[in-house]
């Protein structure tokens, strides 16, 4: 879990990267954190659409793949008997 906020806050900011500190102060640093925060629930929320696609995509191809191993199946059941 830690690798992965790590990771959503190093792709936040490198593809987002405005929202840091600009001045010191307990002001910018909580500014900074703020909008931090901000981008990685986007980055998460992003992440968890393409996700749910994604395994939507292969929920839907299932019936294909169902039919192609029943498919190939019956052929090498076919070819067994017709060659022994």
């Amino acid at each position: 879990m830690t690798r992965q906020l790590l990771l959503a806050v190093l792709l936040a900011n490198l593809f987002v990267p405005f929202g840091m500190a600009r001045f010191s102060g307990f002001g910018g640093y909580a500014l900074g954190a703020a909008l931090v925060t901000v981008k990685v629930a986007l980055v998460g929320a992003g992440l968890a659409v393409v996700e749910s696609a994604f395994a939507k995509k292969r929920l839907f191809e299932l019936p294909d793949l169902i039919g192609a191993a029943g498919f190939s199946a019956m052929l090498g059941v076919a070819l067994t008997v017709l060659f022994a």
